[in-house]
């Protein structure tokens, strides 16, 4: 592809991605996994600086509105912090007795044994675009060691509806493998309570991979 037709490619993206407003989005806007594939290669991306910033107003908006799910703050704060990457869409994983879009719940699925046997779980994930630089290459290795960790509940790789709209957007999600293009489903209380520890770990993994990109920001300016 020539220079001047990856610019008008690259314009065209950039447009629709600020029409989609790209910013973390609560649950009541689940990620659409039915098109989730295998990790796609990074490509250039010359608006990436400009598209972060609008990322980041948007982000500091829907922060302000309180549409970020509370536990997962401290996770997009490390993102945000990082000039190599920006968040898209997220949500924390959601356990509830009955399929509802809106509800954000955080309880804890002991807080159901005794209620019922079955549940419905809404899945957890990040989805993430990646500056196609050392450290982006290197923060996006790291993340992809966090799928590696349990493959069998966390699974890493793009969305078709992200890409589509912004390259070089990942995607890691918490599912067994059997539901990994399902965006929600019904679980018995032994595999919600599976999900759940591996959630939580999930996070935990998460901003360790963070922290240590930090450290590395902070040694000097990145290679390109």
């Amino acid at each position: 592809m020539t220079d001047s037709k990856w610019s008008a490619k690259a314009e065209k993206t950039r447009a629709v991605c600020h029409r989609r407003a790209i910013f973390i989005r609560r649950c009541a806007h689940p990620l659409r996994v039915e098109t989730f594939t295998k990790e796609m290669p990074l490509v250039p991306n010359p608006n990436f600086d400009s598209d972060r910033r609008r990322a980041l107003e948007s982000l500091r908006t829907e922060i302000s509105k309180g549409s970020i799910d509370e536990p997962t703050m401290e996770t997009i704060e490390q993102f945000a912090a990082l000039p190599c990457v920006y968040t898209l869409q997220s949500c924390y994983g959601h356990f509830m007795t009955e399929q509802r879009v809106e509800d954000r719940n955080t309880r804890h699925v002991s807080d159901f044994v005794h209620a019922t046997t079955k549940l419905h779980y809404r899945i957890a994930y990040i989805a993430f675009c990646i500056e196609n630089s050392a450290r982006g290459r290197n923060l996006l290795e790291g993340l992809k060691s966090v799928a590696d960790a349990d493959p069998e509940f966390i699974q890493f790789g793009c969305a078709e509806w992200f890409w589509n709209q912004c390259v070089n957007s990942y995607v890691l999600q918490v599912s067994p493998q059997k539901n990994a293009h399902e965006d929600h489903f019904e679980v018995n209380i032994g595999d919600a309570l599976s999900i759940e520890r591996v959630r939580d770990k999930f996070f935990k993994q998460l901003r360790e991979v963070l922290s240590r990109s930090q450290d590395l920001h902070r040694c000097g300016p990145s290679e390109p």
